[in-house]
């Protein structure tokens, strides 16, 4: 490996989030490696000391803007991509090696050497016109947007043949048969190196009895509140709590207007959590629920699993990894009453047998020394052979 090998870390924009947690863990296993990264994007939610408190002063990195002082943040998150992958190229000669966050392999630089950890596939995506369903909720006007959106998109991602050369790992194997799917003829071998989480950092003692369903996410289109609120109305002798930041403050109403109209006195809306008491929440739950479908890999799942909730998700996409136990995931809304039904009518040591069953699998394969090992092993490799 070379002395000092310069390295950036690329996204089109950060926010706070999970991705940004993994970006800090490959961080750290360059760190580990000697090496201080670049972090490179059109811009940034935060800033970095707050990034520093939130998250250690020991991380050594750099943060650097790329077309500094332009709007490109306020487009939709594909033309982000496709404008910054392209903007990279003017950066790409001051680096030995650009570790890619983007999702996407349209327009990358040929050189320097390239890795991209691919959350889920955008080509992948693309290609299937998902856009469109983002916005089914939505006036005719933003259909109508997302349609031309969907086909200008294609237009791009249909002239761009390069070869793909870059190295690739993907975080789960749900992503990896995407990934495989949109580039059947990529040669190389993908290694799966699922995200990491603080598994400790989300058990704590309590006393309060466990009852009740728990699900985290965003307030969004996209994470199906409303769905969980319909299957809460089904069950009102359990309590759902709704656990999320509300980025679609309209959603959040329409979700909240329906739990008062319909008189709902089991369903409970937590926007914008401490995240300490989102842990206490955790702690005090019985079940998880997530009815997102084919989520890549489902980081929440985990989190509740490390908390001692029992998941319930949707059966399919990296859930399978995340949820090994098929009785516990679901394929339509209406059998999730018969689970949690057949749930309760479990003895507390069938109970506990079963979360420390998905335990010992969350310990084994998602917990951050495990990514921190698996990580720095393949950046090892990577560096070797610049």
């Amino acid at each position: 490996m070379m002395n000092n090998p310069r390295v950036a870390i690329s996204q089109p924009y950060f926010i706070l989030g999970g991705r940004l947690s993994l970006v800090l863990e490959i961080v750290k296993s360059l760190n580990n490696l000697g090496i201080e990264p670049d972090i490179l994007a059109l811009g940034y939610a935060f800033t970095p000391d707050q990034i520093y408190k939130k998250y250690g002063h020991d991380l050594r990195m750099h943060f650097r803007t790329v077309a500094k002082g332009t709007p490109w943040h306020r487009l939709p998150q594909d033309f982000q991509i496709l404008i910054f992958n392209y903007l990279l190229r003017k950066f790409s000669s001051s680096y030995d090696l650009i570790i890619n966050s983007s999702d996407s392999q349209i327009h990358l630089p040929e050189e320097p050497r390239i890795i991209s950890y691919v959350h889920f596939p955008r080509e992948y995506l693309v290609k299937r016109g998902v856009t469109e369903s983002y916005f089914l909720n939505s006036g005719k006007f933003m259909v109508f947007l997302a349609r031309i959106s969907d086909r200008l998109l294609r237009w791009f991602y249909s002239r761009s043949r390069e070869p793909l050369k870059q190295s690739v790992v993907c975080n789960s194997m749900y992503s990896r048969s995407c990934f495989l799917e949109a580039f059947p003829e990529y040669p190389k071998e993908i290694p799966v190196i699922y995200p990491p989480i603080k598994l400790a950092e989300y058990q704590v003692e309590t006393e309060e009895e466990r009852r009740g369903v728990i699900s985290l996410g965003r307030f969004s289109r996209l994470k199906k509140q409303f769905e969980q609120i319909k299957v809460a109305e089904r069950l009102p002798h359990i309590d759902f709590h709704l656990v999320g930041f509300v980025t679609e403050r309209a959603y959040f109403e329409r979700c909240k207007s329906y739990i008062e109209s319909q008189g709902l006195k089991n369903v409970h809306l937590h926007p914008n959590l401490d995240y300490n008491e989102m842990i206490r929440l955790l702690n005090s739950s019985k079940y998880f629920l997530h009815n997102m479908v084919n989520e890549p890999f489902g980081i929440t799942a985990v989190e509740a699993i490390a908390a001692g909730c029992i998941p319930i998700v949707h059966n399919s996409g990296g859930q399978k990894e995340t949820v090994p136990e098929g009785a516990l995931r679901y394929d339509e809304l209406s059998d999730i009453p018969a689970i949690l039904n057949d749930l309760e009518a479990k003895s507390p040591l069938e109970i506990q047998t079963l979360i420390k069953m998905l335990q010992s699998n969350a310990l084994e394969n998602f917990d951050e020394p495990i990514f921190l090992e698996n990580m720095t092993r393949f950046l090892q490799d990577i560096l070797a052979n610049i």
